[in-house]
C-alpha cells in the first residue's frame, strides 16, 4: 500500500512545505456523528523542507482547529471540537 508521503504534493508553497489533503480524515470530520454534528473542516498532511510531517486541522473558513503527528489522537481532537460545537448550541 502506497503512503501519501510518497504521492506527488497536491500543491507545494513558497516556503517548499508539501502539502497532501488527507481524504479519509477529513471524511471523518466531515461525517455526522451520533448525534448529527459534522465538522466544516479539512484535513492536511504536511512535510516541511526539514522533513518535519504533521497533521493539521482547518475549518472551510481558514481557521486553524489543531495540529498533531498522531492520527488517533487529531481523530480526538475532531470528536472534541463536535462535542463542544453541540454544547454551544
Amino acid at each position: 500500500m502506497s503512503q501519501i508521503w510518497d504521492k506527488k504534493p497536491d500543491f507545494i508553497n513558497e516556503k517548499g512545505v508539501k502539502w497532501w489533503r488527507d481524504a479519509s480524515t477529513t471524511r471523518y470530520a466531515r461525517r455526522e456523528d451520533a448525534h448529527g454534528t459534522t465538522l466544516e473542516a479539512v484535513v492536511w498532511l504536511v512535510e516541511e523542507p526539514n522533513g518535519h510531517r504533521t497533521r493539521l486541522l482547518i475549518a472551510d473558513d481558514g481557521e486553524f482547529l489543531g495540529e498533531n503527528q498522531n492520527l488517533e489522537a487529531l481523530g480526538a481532537k475532531i470528536d472534541i471540537l463536535k462535542m463542544a460545537k453541540r454544547s454551544a448550541v
